[in-house]
């Protein structure tokens, strides 16, 4: 349990303090910032995450979640100003996953792992 409880802290601080920015092939089209859209992914202990960002300027943007292996699991496009969905993630199976903000200039990336852990208890009775 204890090990179960510091993971989902981590994973928390992780999610909560390292926003990332990925560099395109294209230099020309993309700008690379922290978090160009102020995104927030929040995670609670039953594999939800809440991802929040905002989009002034109404562009087309493109939320995916993918694999280690780059294949996209999930896809949508939005031009709303203000974005909020919670996505429940608790059918994936262990491993590295992303979530992605994709603009026409702009793209901000969170990693997450998923591990499962297990806890075993010895119960001695008389």
């Amino acid at each position: 349990m204890k090990k179960s409880i510091n993971f989902i802290l981590a994973l928390v601080t992780l999610l909560t303090v390292g926003a990332s920015a990925a560099v395109n092939s294209d230099p020309a089209k993309e700008t690379v910032k922290a978090n160009p859209y102020n995104a927030q992914l929040a995670q609670d202990a039953q594999l939800r995450f809440q991802l929040t960002f905002q989009n002034p300027d109404k562009q087309k943007v493109t939320i995916a979640i993918k694999d280690k292996e780059n294949a996209t699991l999930f896809a949508e496009t939005t031009t709303n100003a203000t974005y909020l969905r919670l996505f429940d993630l608790s059918t994936l199976g262990d491993g590295k996953y992303t979530f992605e903000v994709q603009g026409a200039k702009n793209r901000y990336t969170q990693s997450f792992e998923i591990s499962t852990q297990t806890n075993r208890v010895v119960l001695a009775r008389n």
